[in-house]
């Protein structure tokens, strides 16, 4: 069974790759409270989301020497305006 993680796109600078954030809490011993730990995966984008998307993305086989993760599912888009839109409201 594989793996799903649930991220955000913070970048898509290349064409049919994103960059997602996973965000993972870990119990701090020491000082006794959650922490919040990020990882960004470098991941196959066949389905051409959106920075600010939520997707959730599993492993897969290596695609490139970075990429070893692919989108499954984009969970919801993110809120944007156009500027045309934005014309409008004043």
């Amino acid at each position: 069974m594989k793996l799903n993680y649930v991220g955000i796109v913070i970048s898509r600078a290349m064409p049919k790759t994103a960059k997602v954030r996973v965000a993972k809490e870990k119990f701090h011993p020491v000082v006794k409270k959650y922490v919040t730990q990020y990882q960004n995966y470098m991941v196959q984008d066949d389905l051409n989301c959106n920075v600010g998307d939520a997707v959730t993305i599993q492993p897969c086989r290596p695609r490139s020497a970075t990429k070893r993760f692919e989108i499954i599912k984009i969970l919801s888009t993110a809120n944007r305006m156009s500027p045309a839109s934005e014309i409008s409201k004043e």
